[in-house]
């Protein structure tokens, strides 16, 4: 069973993080803070946000393919591709996280972080995750 993923944008994923900045932005309003302050925090918070939406929707990564049972490839965005190996697949409800590592030099070696949300994919390629969820698991938890 080979993984094929082509990641479509989440709304599930905008969703929850429009709701902890509601929820933030609500806490900061009701810490009992000076007015003005709360609007400066808010303000700063509502500026970090969007930076960091932008830099997040630049360098996201589009699609995730297994070549072998050892060889991942991914391709982000700009179509830009990188090839290494799975190191761990978390299972989170909503959301798999999968952690990918280049397999350049040690030196030169970089962690992916790729969070596949569950509005990202089909049911067939869901299906396919959360068994190599249980499959990376029980290779990893031998005692």
């Amino acid at each position: 069973m080979l993984v094929d993923v082509r990641l479509d944008p989440s709304r599930m994923q905008q969703m929850v993080y429009c709701l902890a900045l509601l929820l933030l932005s609500g806490l900061i309003w009701a810490s009992g803070l000076a007015w003005i302050l709360c609007i400066v925090l808010i303000g700063i918070l509502l500026g970090i946000s969007g930076w960091l939406n932008r830099s997040a929707v630049i360098h996201r990564i589009d699609a995730v393919w297994q070549g072998d049972s050892q060889t991942w490839y991914w391709q982000n965005k700009q179509g830009k591709r990188y090839s290494g190996e799975l190191i761990a697949v978390r299972y989170l409800g909503a959301v798999i996280h999968l952690t990918l590592i280049t397999s350049t030099t040690i030196a030169n070696q970089q962690r992916f972080y790729v969070p596949i949300w569950r509005d990202q994919v089909n049911e067939q390629q869901w299906r396919c995750l959360k068994v190599l969820h249980v499959l990376n698991d029980s290779q990893q938890n031998w005692f």
